[in-house]
Order: structure tokens, then sequence, then C-alpha cells
């Protein structure tokens, strides 16, 4: 294989002067390659488990390599002008914006006057509160030691693993003396359809009962199943308050959504182009996408430095026999059921 930045140069300069003929292509692709290969060099290098495929523009090059036609590649390439990606510093402000603009309004409502506010003693009180609730997270991806230590949370209670499936987290529950408590802090690190953050919430509310105040916390969530979170009667006394929510136009649906970038009809035809390649099966280990556009259909345009989401489009994070992915996504193997 060539050389992947000037192999990479020529493409885009290609491209950059076709669409000079071209007077409906406006787009300069030499200039998102520029940015692409910056944000390559600065921050992708975050995401550790993808190294083992070579540095960012060998990447690159090798998944613009797995469609033959321009139009494809065009496509492809696209996607990249959209991708939020979530780097280490960035995530460690997330776990510094969800304790300052989500968990201490929440504790403080109602308990404290504009003079405490002010006074030297403040967040001495706020960890003093925060030591009275059960503070845990749904799925081990979110990082506790960070959470901890980017707050200077010394004193509160050790935190809480539920697990993903809702007899697991009843067995957990039951297994700590909740009593002493005042209530209990959900937290989660990036939350898709909600489906499995649901159906934990629910067990730790009727655990708790109503006397008990909850809060679940996510620092990332996806709009749309925000609200079905936000929606649901038998989450109505759950306080829900994410630190980040992405706006359904920022996903790639199977569908056009209302206020998606103009790009996302050609992104969503290379998408169901490549579906058959992406989501077949690595091998016994592997546990495919079911659909081209990630679990419950999101095709979410977001990775973080930790983790691919099953949420995001698969032709980002899914290795398949024939398909390299730009950030391959570390996954638990389901096994084999008897």
């Amino acid at each position: 294989m060539t050389k992947p930045r000037p192999a990479l140069y020529r493409l885009v300069m290609q491209w950059d002067k076709d669409a000079r003929i071209d007077e409906r292509e406006q787009r300069s692709f030499v200039a998102l390659l520029n940015e692409v290969l910056y944000h390559g060099e600065m921050r992708f290098t975050d995401y550790h488990q993808a190294l083992v495929d070579g540095d960012f523009p060998e990447r690159l090059q090798k998944w613009l390599s797995h469609v033959s036609s321009g139009a494809q590649q065009k496509a492809l390439f696209s996607i990249l002008r959209h991708l939020l990606f979530v780097d280490e510093s960035q995530m460690l402000s997330l776990h510094r914006d969800t304790y300052r603009r989500v968990i201490t309004p929440w504790l403080t409502r109602g308990r404290v006057s504009a003079g405490d506010l002010l006074a030297p003693t403040f967040e001495k009180s706020v960890r003093q509160m925060m030591a009275s609730y059960l503070i845990c997270s749904v799925t081990e991806s979110f990082n506790f030691s960070w959470f901890q230590s980017v707050n200077a949370l010394v004193g509160i209670p050790k935190p809480v693993v539920l697990g993903e499936e809702p007899r697991t987290a009843r067995a957990i529950l039951t297994s700590i003396d909740c009593s002493p408590f005042d209530g209990v802090i959900v937290l989660e690190d990036f939350v898709g359809t909600g489906k499995q953050a649901s159906r934990i919430l629910k067990v730790v509310r009727e655990f708790f009962g109503p006397d008990k105040r909850m809060l679940f916390a996510p620092m990332i969530i996806l709009d749309d199943w925000l609200q079905n979170l936000v929606s649901d009667p038998q989450l109505s006394d759950v306080h829900i308050e994410p630190t980040l929510t992405i706006p359904k136009a920022h996903c790639v649906r199977e569908r056009p959504s209302d206020g998606e970038h103009s790009e996302f009809t050609l992104i969503r035809a290379v998408v169901n182009a490549t579906a058959s390649m992406v989501t077949r099966r690595l091998d016994e280990q592997d546990d495919p996408p079911t659909n081209q556009f990630g679990y419950g259909k999101c095709g979410a345009l977001v990775i973080t430095c930790h983790n691919a989401s099953n949420n995001a489009l698969p032709l980002l994070h899914h290795r398949a026999p024939q398909w390299t992915p730009l950030f391959v996504r570390v996954h638990h193997s389901k096994g084999r059921t008897k």
C-alpha cells in the first residue's frame, strides 16, 4: 500500500479539481482532509484500541478503499465532517460538568441560601450531601476513577455498578444496606436508545421507593431517546438531566430527519450500499450489528475516547472480513445459550 498521506491528498485534490468543473459541488475536500488529519494526530490518538490497525491516516486510507466508486468514497469521507469525537480532555470536562452543573444544583436545590453559595465551606457541604446518596452506574463503562479525581470527591460512598440485567441489579441492591441513604444518583457515560438504562432505573426506583430522591445523570444522550425516558410514567418521579444532548438531526437514520444536513442523503446511500459488507460477522467471538444504522437504528455520529457505542454507525466501528473501521469497537461476547 502506498504511503497514506500523499495518497489521500492526491485523492481529495482530484475531488476538488472535479468540483471546480461541477459548479454544484461547493465543498473543499482538501480543507476537510487538513482538518481531519490534524484531529487524527492531536485527538484521535486517545482512542487507543484502534492503534492496532495503524495510525489514523493509514486507517483512513484503508477505510476509503473498501468502496470503489468516487461518489461513495466522497460520501464516506464526508461523514468525518459531522463526526463528534469526544477526546480524553473533553471527557474529563464532561465528568466535571456533570458534577458542577447537574449534581450540585440537584443536591442543593431548596437546601441552601444565596449566602451559602458564596461561603468558603460550600464545596465541603456539597460533598457531605453527596455522601448521603448511593452513587452507581448502569454499566462499567462509566469511569468512576476519573469522576472522583477530577471533582476531588473525598468521603463519598464507594460507587456501585448495577449491571445491564434487572435481576443482577436487584441482587446487588439487596446486598447493600440502603436504609441510611437519602436517595440514589445513577451515572452513565453514553445513553443511546435508553432501553437498557430504563430497565435498570425502574428496578432502582422500585427498590428505593417514592420517598427517596433519585437522579439519573447521563453525560451524553441522544435527544429523541431522552424524550422517551422523560415521558415514561414509571420514571415520572426520577429527575433525568444529561450533561450533553445530541440532537436527532446529528444522527444518520434510515429516513431523513427534520433539520439534518444535506450531505446526509449521500451518506445514507453509502451506509445502505455497504450494509452487507459492514454487518458481516467477523468470527465466533464477534457480535455483529443487526442493522447498518446501528442498534436502535440510531445512526449516531458520536465516538468517545473510551469506546464506540453500538448506537453509532457500524461502518465507523465494526470490523468485518472485508471492512476495517476507523474506530474499532471493543464489545463483550454474548456467548452461547444452552
